[in-house]
């Protein structure tokens, strides 16, 4: 039988079978020592423990997370949103094979209408939709549980600290009770609170039915009508709590690699005069004349240029 594992815990790992229940199962050989992270489909031996680990998906680095589908970046009014930040995870998901779902939290507060429309200019060219939510008074939540529950899998949120993940999260996931950092206004940002990944099963009713575990590290599931697990293409779907992307660089893309991941540009970078055109300073390139006409979001392609100069800047060092 398969297992999901929801999170890594000392001498082993807290696992859910396709029947609901959710069981400890301890770490055996070489699995003691790391090899087995939450996200991972594992199978048991006859002895109880973790067996194998089937081929992953993908693997993240920072935190380490496996097998993710979907992922959720958030920005927000406050902290002043970094969109540098947003366009390097729209990369890594791109490069990662995971879909992402960008959405403005905090649409309650007065400057969050201006950032939608600003986010809505960034990325609605590139393909990419932009969910308007509030962890506050949870308008918009429904829709965001649809879009991770259509995707199935596992689904992680990302962003800047105090942009509201974890509030977010118990709005998810009510019962969960995420810790919330705080704004910083000395430093204008906030602090991670999430320490370890976390999995947890997405229900239609946001219910989290899962009881405590009993002696033998079991628990029963007793799900009612309204409390359905979300399943897709993907599989049953599950929130990961994790700790910070905030510090997500662009990994070991090649700079020459990187306006592939801008689907907004391609309309336009048939029509440049250079061949192998990148976009950044070539002469007659159409990309620029778009961002310069107002055809293409100018702040966008300004960021691209940034990017682009960090990874060459990257290589060069790497390889003098």
């Amino acid at each position: 039988m398969t297992y999901k594992v929801l999170q890594a815990k000392r001498g082993g790992f807290l696992v859910r079978g396709a029947d609901g229940r959710e069981v400890f199962c301890p770490a055996r050989g070489k699995l003691r020592e790391g090899g087995v992270y939450a996200g991972d489909d594992a199978e048991w031996d006859r002895a109880g423990g973790i067996d194998r680990v089937a081929p992953r998906k993908n693997l993240l680095a920072r935190p380490l997370l496996a097998n993710v589908a979907a992922c959720v970046i958030v920005l927000s009014p406050a902290p002043a949103p970094d969109f540098y930040l947003a366009d390097k995870l729209l990369i890594h998901c791109f490069k990662n094979g995971i879909e992402p779902i960008l959405c403005v939290n905090k649409s309650d507060t007065g400057d969050a209408g201006e950032l939608y429309g600003r986010a809505r200019r960034n990325y609605e060219p590139a393909g990419q939709s932009v969910l308007s939510v509030s962890a506050l008074d949870g308008s918009g939540i429904e829709a965001l549980r649809r879009a991770a529950a259509r995707v199935g899998g596992v689904t992680c949120l990302a962003g800047q600290s105090a942009v509201g993940k974890s509030s977010l999260l118990n709005r998810l996931l009510p019962g969960i009770n995420a810790e919330v950092g705080e704004l910083s206004q000395k430093i204008g940002r906030g602090k991670h609170t999430t320490r370890a990944c976390r999995l947890y099963p997405l229900y239609a009713d946001g219910c989290q039915q899962r009881g405590p575990l009993d002696g033998a590290g079991n628990s029963a599931i007793p799900l009612t009508t309204a409390a359905v697990p979300l399943a897709a293409a993907g599989g049953q779907a599950y929130i990961a709590d994790t700790p910070g992307f905030s510090m997500l660089g662009a990994g070991d893309l090649f700079y020459g690699e990187l306006k592939y991941f801008y689907p907004d540009f391609v309309g336009f970078a048939q029509n440049c005069a250079v061949r192998g055109c990148n976009h950044t300073r070539e002469p007659d390139c159409a990309v620029i004349r778009a961002a310069e006409k107002g055809g293409l979001c100018r702040e966008r392609w300004e960021r691209y240029v940034g990017i682009f100069d960090e990874l060459r800047e990257t290589h060069k060092n790497k390889y003098k």
